[in-house]
């Protein structure tokens, strides 16, 4: 299967769920703080809740970044949107939990580059790849190549493929995969994103052989970064917008 990229790889450097060190993750506040920073590149999380509406949360639970209590997926989009998402970083502003729509609006509006991974509850993964490949197709323009989609799972790459068979697909993974060429032919993915230390014990060139893009999480150490880069690895992810910049 031919690879679909992106006209650029997304790195140098990509704001893990927005500039999370500095504002609460995975909010709006934290996508327009990496913008102004002069990041090119976002990464992103969805969750789905319990009405179907895909929000922007990491954990599969409310409770660590947010004063509320439950499972995403247990909770409707009105009890989700009650929420202050800014608990973690205490002093900040009141956040809510953006949906997927506010933020490829905002993504768009601000010429940001997308990495959205898709991490649904197991069981939900059909339906999670469906529900944010309708919300893709509908609002972000074909002409716009800046935008990669990624999960662990594989079903719902599968799922979000049939839907919307144009865009980017990456396979997240925390170790780097013995047959790489495989999962591009059966999953149709173009990018490996990793566990950073992974990628230095085990390398990356049987990824980078196929042509395929490789990005790396969580990087916060700028000495590291290079280290990676040096490797060849295309994109490093980083919460740290003080320690990384956009231009180095």
């Amino acid at each position: 299967m031919a690879l679909i990229l992106p006209t650029k790889a997304p790195g140098a450097f990509i704001a893990h769920r927005g500039a999370s060190a500095h504002a609460p993750e995975n909010t709006l506040a934290a996508y327009h703080l990496a913008a102004d920073a002069g990041f090119g590149w976002i990464e992103v999380d969805t969750q789905l809740s319990s009405d179907g509406r895909a929000v922007m949360m990491h954990d599969p639970t409310v409770d660590r970044t947010t004063d509320g209590h439950g499972h995403v997926c247990a909770l409707d989009l009105a009890a989700l949107r009650d929420l202050d998402a800014a608990r973690v970083l205490p002093g900040q502003a009141r956040q809510q939990i953006p949906t997927l729509e506010e933020t490829i609006a905002c993504v768009l509006d601000r010429d940001l580059g997308l990495v959205l991974e898709i991490k649904p509850i197991w069981g939900s993964d059909i339906e999670h790849g469906r529900a944010v490949a309708a919300i893709v197709e509908a609002m972000w323009p074909r002409d716009n190549d800046k935008l990669v989609v990624s999960s662990f799972s594989a079903s719902c790459l599968l799922s979000f493929r049939r839907v919307t068979p144009w865009a980017s697909l990456a396979l997240a993974a925390d170790v780097v995969v013995a047959n790489p060429r495989d999962y591009i032919d059966m999953l149709g993915v173009s990018a490996f994103h990793l566990n950073y230390q992974f990628a230095l014990d085990q390398g990356v060139d049987r990824l980078l052989a196929t042509g395929a893009q490789v990005a790396v999480a969580t990087v916060n150490d700028a000495d590291l970064a290079a280290r990676l880069l040096a490797r060849g690895i295309h994109g490093i992810m980083t919460d740290r917008i003080d320690v990384m910049t956009a231009n180095t």
